[in-house]
């Protein structure tokens, strides 16, 4: 929604499951300056409640609310929720399916309602993921226009405008991730929507690139819109710096299309940002049964995977390469690593093709519709 799409100062408090039954939650308040459905752009501050459950490998629910305020006493409230699935069909092959629906009350009298599904097929050739499926959307807006007095003194009515809109676009593209000499992680995505609205076809296409070295993460968008009536450029950056602890410096602005679903104006944003994390020590997802304690210096990742014939780990601790991981009797696929202290970013590849975060790591987007778990080595404690 476009109340979301302002920050300039945010804190995000979150907790971390233990298990695959535990949800994730956080809390963010925002403040900056950011453009809202009707076209009008001023300050604004929010919060911003969220809530993720992963009950089982693949399968995720998220749910969340916003509260904005904006300048001149406007305000905006919204709820949503999400799911995404994803089923491995073969080695390197796999189904996805990704929905979320939300509702919006705005204090000028209009409700925006959103839902959209999109379901896709991927095909995994070493660190080039293709995909490709549909994105299916509605949506419903209603307005009040004016109030009128009937004929003879009678009630006053108000007159109120609805309308919906749907659409299926077809869509593909790729993502790749590559590992650099320096230890960074660098994920490049392409991708294209094709959508028709009434008798208007609408083409959008983007570039996306993200770069992880060491505490600096930056991203960037580049998209284009072509359609009969609209030929539009937009964009985004973003860059985050991990400060001492849990704590990192967020910086992003950015510019977005128009809204064919609800009508929406384009719009802008701008931020400046600090967010705090709470966890992302070595996961406690699964321990492995009849294997001995880690050697001294040695930090033990672990995955439940019991379907598995082959998982590896990669990481920033050791420049995205994948290394071998060895499987307990249990199911438990586990890696004993020195790893320097500090803060990295990692995931498991399983059988060569799926990364996967295990349960009750903390989860970061890497804003191309992926994640990676994140750890905290801390400094060995003097003696």
């Amino acid at each position: 929604m476009r109340t979301s799409r302002h920050a300039a100062l945010t804190i995000a408090l979150a907790t971390r499951a233990l298990s695959a039954q535990q949800p994730e939650a956080s809390l963010s308040i925002s403040g900056g300056m950011a453009t809202d459905q009707r076209g009008v752009r001023s300050s604004a501050v929010a919060i911003a409640p969220s809530l993720v459950v992963r009950p089982a490998t693949g399968v995720t629910f998220g749910a969340g609310a916003s509260a904005t305020r904006f300048a001149q006493s406007e305000w905006a409230a919204a709820g949503g929720a999400s799911a995404s699935l994803r089923a491995p069909l073969a080695t390197h092959l796999a189904l996805t399916v990704d929905g979320a629906g939300s509702y919006t009350s705005t204090s000028w009298s209009a409700t925006y309602a959103l839902a959209d599904v999109t379901p896709a097929a991927e095909a995994a050739l070493g660190p080039i993921t293709f995909f490709g499926g549909a994105h299916a959307q509605a949506a419903s807006v209603a307005e009040r226009l004016s109030s009128s007095a009937t004929p003879f003194g009678g009630p006053v009515r108000e007159q109120r405008l609805r309308r919906s809109r749907s659409a299926l676009a077809p869509l593909a593209g790729i993502v790749a991730r590559f590992a650099d000499d320096a230890g960074g992680l660098m994920t490049i995505g392409v991708r294209a929507e094709r959508a028709r609205f009434d008798s208007v076809v609408v083409m959008d296409r983007s570039v996306s690139l993200s770069s992880e070295r060491g505490p600096v993460r930056v991203a960037f968008l580049a998209a284009q819109r072509s359609a009969l009536d609209e030929h539009r450029m937009f964009g985004s950056a973003s860059l985050s710096f991990a400060l001492p602890g849990s704590t990192s410096l967020e910086l992003g602005a950015g510019t977005y299309p128009s809204s064919r679903m609800t009508g929406s104006p384009a719009g802008s944003y701008a931020s400046a940002g600090l967010s705090i994390r709470v966890g992302g020590g070595a996961a406690a997802s699964a321990a492995p049964v009849g294997v001995s304690q880690p050697i001294v210096g040695a930090t033990r990742l672990t995955i439940r995977a019991p379907d598995a014939a082959r998982v590896e780990i990669a990481g920033d601790f050791n420049r995205w390469q994948p290394v071998p991981a060895t499987r307990a009797e249990n199911g438990v696929w586990y890696a004993d690593l020195r790893i320097p202290p500090g803060e990295y970013r990692y995931a498991f590849r399983v059988n060569g093709a799926e990364w996967r975060v295990p349960s009750g790591a903390t989860a970061v987007d890497d804003d191309f519709g992926g994640k990676s778990a994140w750890l905290t080595v801390p400094a060995p404690r003097p003696r």
